[in-house]
């Protein structure tokens, strides 16, 4: 009998635990590696939505908010017909002396001044004095002797007859041809007195117009008459 046999014989409880361990560690290895697939039945699927939380608002600087925005800049286009902008680099500096003052000239022909030469200031232009036209030559009218025997006027008869007295004072304006043009009282004794010297100076008195620079104007006068019993 081999080897094999008689371990075999002898312990038979040790080949049994053997092959269950296998079989354990056998299993253990087709269930692990072993895919499960689940059937999907058909259903109604109910959505929900989740709501999402807020992003926080920015925060402002109230100083920076009250602020105007920028303006675009402006763009002015340059006219086409500009001369182009000389660089400082490009203007060119000039070294001539300027030329002398006016004074007397020297002998080479030269203008300029000598020490202690005075230079006269240029006359002062005089204007011609303002000549005022003359004053015009006013001639006052007066009364023409040629009819001086026309001043007195008629006596009033009732004044008369009560042998009254008076004078009156009478203006009147005289036109350019010597005649009363209007005649006005200014004081009478009598108001008889006064329309009797009214109705002569109108009709009977004659005057000298008056001149201005020798042409016969308008002019007013006054006349005193008087009324006495002779």
């Amino acid at each position: 009998m081999s080897y094999a046999s008689n371990a075999n014989k002898k312990s038979p409880l040790g080949m049994t635990a053997a092959l269950l361990a296998n079989t354990v560690i056998i299993g253990g290895l087709i269930i692990s590696t072993s895919v499960v697939f689940v059937r999907d039945e058909p259903g109604i699927t109910i959505g929900k939505n989740i709501p999402h939380p807020k992003p926080p608002e920015p925060k402002t600087d109230p100083e920076v908010a009250d602020q105007p925005k920028p303006l675009d800049p402006i763009f002015v286009p340059k006219p086409l017909n500009d001369p182009p902008i000389k660089k400082p680099s490009d203007i060119r500096t000039t070294s001539d002396p300027l030329p002398p003052p006016t004074g007397v000239a020297d002998g080479e022909g030269k203008t300029g001044t000598t020490p202690g030469t005075k230079i006269e200031d240029p006359p002062e232009t005089k204007l011609p004095p303002v000549v005022e036209p003359p004053a015009p030559v006013i001639v006052a009218a007066r009364l023409d002797p040629r009819y001086a025997r026309d001043l007195q006027p008629t006596y009033p008869p009732r004044l008369l007859q009560q042998e009254v007295e008076g004078t009156a004072r009478v203006r009147v304006l005289v036109g350019t041809d010597g005649r009363v043009k209007q005649a006005v009282v200014l004081s009478a004794t009598k108001p008889a007195f006064g329309e009797a010297a009214v109705k002569q100076a109108l009709s009977a008195w004659r005057f000298i117009p008056a001149t201005k620079d020798g042409k016969p104007v308008e002019d007013w006068l006054v006349q005193k008459i008087s009324f006495q019993i002779t």
